[in-house]
């Protein structure tokens, strides 16, 4: 992650408020950005990251911050086995539903097992 990328989370933990998190332009100007498509950028990095989930991009707000610490990065995610991959998917899940609807989770799980689930992992 870089330093950027750092802060633009960290402004969205800090500017989301009882569970609505800013608007772009909200974070262009936490962040003293001019452009909004930098925040496209920061934003399309976390998200592939898996930081944060924007599971219906043309709606506004729907921005929802899946890592809350350190622990939650990628690579500990490695770690877990199968069974508590779906636990932690199931809770996602349930969160996605609350806060943006269940019609917009089931697209987004569909797009996230396609992208995932699909593909072999490449040999190392």
């Amino acid at each position: 992650m870089t330093p950027k990328q750092r802060e633009c989370l960290d402004a969205l933990k800090r500017l989301t408020v009882d569970g609505v998190p800013p608007s772009y332009d909200e974070l262009a100007v936490e962040l003293g950005l001019a452009s909004k498509s930098r925040i496209t950028e920061l934003l399309s990095a976390l998200e592939a990251q898996g930081y944060i989930a924007r599971p219906e991009r043309h709606r506004a707000r729907c921005i929802v911050v899946l890592a809350q610490s350190e622990a939650y990065t990628p690579t500990a995610l490695d770690a877990l086995s199968t069974d508590e991959l779906k636990g932690l998917l199931t809770h996602v899940c349930g969160l996605l539903a609350y806060r943006c609807g269940s019609d917009q989770t089931d697209a987004m799980m569909r797009r996230l097992g396609d992208r995932l689930c699909c593909r072999p992992r490449s040999a190392e």
